[in-house]
């Protein structure tokens, strides 16, 4: 089965203080406009080059692509630049179950590697896998936000025993 799903990433707070500050720069630039001349034109064009890039650089998706057994991260960046980010083998998963799952406390204290692909900006309940990473063959903790397509997948693709998510 061949799932995607995007999730919408929660910029940082610092991104709001980094575009406050390019706005605020290009009001200054555009008042110099009459006293500089060309110049404050030069440097108008430059802050607001500037500051779309900022805008577009934390606007952010991940994209979850399952096929066979494996699910595949991808980071958008801005619309256009897509990042492999890693791949995960479901096949050999220890445990699939919500965050707050009493299966998933008692292997919180475990020393794994742990990555975050939550995007915090959706109301979906935050699944915690511990897969192997396809690229290092280690186990891994895994965080991500599936949709009930993609929660179909894994439970496939996992052993009855590993998969602890009650239906709905």
């Amino acid at each position: 089965m061949n799932v995607e799903q995007l999730i919408k990433v929660k910029a940082p707070a610092v991104s709001w203080a980094y575009r406050g500050i390019l706005i605020i720069a290009c009001i200054l630039a555009a008042t110099t406009i009459p006293t500089v001349g060309v110049m404050g034109i030069v440097l108008l064009i430059a802050f607001l080059i500037v500051t779309v890039l900022v805008c577009e650089y934390y606007n952010a998706e991940y994209e979850y692509s399952f096929y066979d057994d494996v699910l595949s991260i991808d980071r958008i960046m801005g619309k256009t630049n897509r990042k492999h980010a890693r791949s995960f083998v479901f096949s050999r998963a220890k445990l699939v179950s919500y965050v707050d799952s009493e299966d998933a406390l008692r292997l919180e204290k475990t020393r794994v590697h742990t990555y975050n692909y939550v995007g915090g900006l959706s109301d979906r309940e935050v699944v915690v896998c511990y897969v192997y990473d396809e690229a290092t063959n280690e186990e891994v903790r895994l965080y991500i936000e599936p949709d009930e397509r993609i929660l179909a997948c894994i439970k496939e693709v996992v052993k009855k025993d590993a998969y602890k998510i009650p239906e709905k």
